[in-house]
């Protein structure tokens, strides 16, 4: 029998150099790992990749900001607004264990 969440932290300590004993079912890929923007599509190509898993349903947009997004807000600058966090859905262990049990990508905000 397969370890799913074992198999996910593996692969996460092998390709992002995280001490396995720092990932556990609520780490959260982008606050928890800095991985967002471009590092986002190469870890879900990598993931994809190397289980097979068909990805080809996730829209990154919908849970990880652009490269830069949030390190500058103009507009805070000038003092007329505060910096503010999109509200993204964050991707968590737990929902790429899920994903390798079903195969293929699942919405965890559905």
């Amino acid at each position: 029998m397969i370890n799913y969440i074992e198999t996910v932290k593996l692969f996460i300590s092998k390709y992002w150099s995280v001490p396995v004993n720092r990932l556990n079912h609520n780490t959260k890929l982008e606050d928890d790992l800095g991985i967002t923007g471009d590092d986002a599509v190469e870890f879900f190509e990598k993931f994809s990749k190397e289980f097979n898993i068909d990805l080809s349903a996730l829209d990154l947009r919908k849970y990880f900001e652009s490269e830069g997004v949030g390190l500058i807000n103009f507009s805070s600058i000038f003092g007329r607004q505060k910096k503010v966090k999109r509200s993204l859905h964050e991707i968590t262990i737990a929902d790429l264990e899920n994903i390798l049990k079903v195969g293929k990508w699942v919405d965890p905000t559905e």
